[in-house]
């Protein structure tokens, strides 16, 4: 279900959580009962409920099966077709039948002739054949596939088990994620905390026999100034981190959890050397005497002369992440912001066969055009499942860090309206550019202005050229004017969103963009404007968990029930309906 170009996603088991099995001899389709403690809590819909309790079967109607990956079949991913193509002696089978035990259990997301919030709205069956070749040749009742197949004997998944298709995580980082794990700031109460784990960490390292030098620094992720209780400033400095004596002098960078800002230490100002007053499309922050204060944000992160990763790393946070990919039962994800070292190393695994799961890069410059100097492909790699065919263009910052373009002043902070990190000018050029040459444009915009200026742009750049087949998305599309709300599906753009920034901006977000906040996360506007929605994570800036991209998008409440405006969601009239978020987890990626 590839947003990028179509190909049909795997199929894959949804255990929350779940390690891998890496028992090869395994050979049947098995589902598991375990559910987290987080989400049993939420206040979810009958249909999840249903879904976490059969740790679901994820299946995709006409689409390859050769991936039943993982957890789904018991085994460590091969790259084999589906290995319950034997009956029990072990002799061949040229077809087979999987069938729920009740007539609606599978869910095929094609519109039913009935919609109603009060009905699933989506076409339901109870059996589905799937051929030797993996591949799903028909679906229906056991009657009719009795009828149809009589030499078929069908084979019933658990009580309650339901089946919906393979999910898709339409934005996330894949890199950023594995690297993030190794020092987690996420959840930080304050500066303290977040100094705390990072001395935790390091006198960890050392005592394993690790250096830290101006070329090893000590790298971590995850804090959020806004989430910090009883916390009035603005940003954390670099005295915070040189107050402590086990870091005092090390070279250390500390990621905001949206990575659009970092805090570092006073050694890795001095690395930097004299920095410029001004920086566009970024700040360097300063105290009342005009001296950096150790927050860099956006463009000016640039400056710092930070070690690249080297390949042996980039494997490493590689293999750390597709861990949990694979244990949440994504079947495919969109990597986005992938520059060109990355893109080389995910071309050696794929021809290594290290691809478990289909992914579509998003390849990105953080100066310049870099369509002369990247190569489309698709189908790469030993499984074919490598594909790189869109630009990723990032045109603001985010709210978080009061970096995100927007047409007037931060409600919370009047002396600043966020800053463009391309020039309009440019960023016109590189569109028009991009799609002359075939390329599918994403563009980050999170401000009023950033998507504005889009709209604006691509209104005359798609004029006289077929959207259909060009597909360019918005990434985030965050906040909007109420004019330009509308404008995104009248020019057929895809907006690809992350409903879990809703859940966890809306904390802040009333204070900090006002009454803009009406117009802003408006997922079901967007869908009403005529735009298709992709759903992503955007991990690691939130769970990678799809389950918790789901709920947050039917309920836009926290995991413990609540948001700012009470158990029944914050904004609730923009709620996806369960239909309309399932639909942008997996066949909302495919072209029209």
């Amino acid at each position: 279900m590839s947003e990028h170009g179509g190909e049909k996603e795997v199929a894959s088991n949804m255990s929350s959580h779940e390690p891998v099995s890496k028992n090869k001899s395994s050979r049947t389709i098995r589902t598991r009962n375990r559910v987290t403690k987080d989400l049993i809590i939420s206040r979810l819909g009958t249909f999840l409920l249903a879904l976490l309790a059969a740790s679901v079967v994820l299946l995709t109607k006409r689409y390859d099966l050769e991936s039943l990956i993982g957890s789904a079949i018991g085994q460590k991913w091969t790259g084999d077709t589906l290995s319950n193509s034997q009956d029990s002696q072990g002799t061949p089978m040229r077809e087979y039948a999987v069938c729920t035990r009740h007539k609606s259990g599978i869910y095929t997301v094609e519109e039913s002739s009935v919609s109603s919030e009060e009905t699933s709205e989506t076409r339901t069956t109870q059996c589905l054949v799937v051929g030797i070749d993996g591949i799903i040749l028909s679906t229906g009742s056991i009657d009719s596939i009795k009828e149809s197949h009589p030499s078929i004997r069908p084979t019933f998944l658990p009580k309650h088990a339901i089946v919906v298709p393979g999910l898709v995580d339409s934005h996330t980082h894949i890199m950023e994620y594995g690297w993030s794990r190794a020092l987690n700031l996420d959840g930080a109460t304050g500066v303290q905390d977040v100094i705390s784990r990072v001395r935790e960490y390091v006198l960890k390292k050392e005592a394993e026999g690790m250096r830290f030098d101006d070329t090893t620094w000590i790298e971590g992720v995850g804090w959020d100034q806004n989430k910090w209780p009883g916390w009035t400033g603005g940003f954390p400095t670099y005295k915070d981190i040189e107050a402590d004596p086990v870091l005092r002098g090390k070279p250390i960078i500390l990621f905001r959890i949206d990575l659009h800002a970092v805090w570092v230490s006073k050694r890795v100002l001095e690395l930097c050397g004299k920095l410029p007053e001004t920086v566009d499309g970024g700040e360097i922050i300063v105290d009342t005497d005009g001296k950096a204060t150790g927050v860099f944000l956006d463009n000016a992160q640039l400056l710092i002369p930070r070690p690249d990763w080297s390949v042996a790393q980039m494997r490493e946070f590689y293999q750390r992440t597709m861990q949990d990919v694979l244990s949440l039962g994504l079947t495919a994800v969109h990597e986005a912001s992938t520059i060109e070292p990355m893109i080389k190393v995910y071309k050696m695994i794929a021809e290594e066969g290290g691809l478990p799961v289909r992914m579509h890069l998003m390849a990105h410059k953080p100066i310049g055009y870099l369509g002369d100097d990247i190569e489309r492909f698709d189908h790469f790699g030993k499984h074919k499942r490598l594909h790189l065919r869109s630009v990723k263009l990032i045109t603001d910052g985010a709210i978080g860090s009061w970096g995100a373009a927007m047409y007037e002043p931060y409600s919370d902070n009047p002396s600043t309206s966020g800053f463009m990190l391309i020039s309009t000018e440019t960023l016109r050029h590189d569109i028009h550019k991009y799609l002359e040459g075939g390329w599918q444009v994403n563009t980050h915009c999170i401000g009023d202005r950033s998507n504005g200026i889009l709209l604006d742009i691509f209104e005359d750049a798609l004029r006289g050229r077929d959207v259909q087949v060009l597909r360019p998305r918005i990434e985030h599309a965050q906040i909007f004017r109420p004019d330009d709300l509308k404008r995104v599906g009248e020019l057929g753009l895809i907006a690809s969103v992350q409903p879990k920034h809703a859940t966890s901006d809306m904390v802040y977000a009333n204070a900090r963009l006002g009454d803009r906040v009406k117009t802003s996360y408006a997922y079901r506007s967007l869908i009403e404007s005529g735009a298709r929605i992709a759903l992503g994570s955007d991990m690691p800036v939130e769970s990678a968990n799809p389950l918790v991209t789901f709920h947050a998008a039917v309920t836009r409440v926290n995991a413990t029930g609540q948001s700012p405006q009470g158990p029944g969601g914050w904004y609730p009239d923009q709620k996806l309906t369960r239909h309309q978020a399932l639909k942008g987890m997996s066949i909302h990626l495919l072209p029209n």
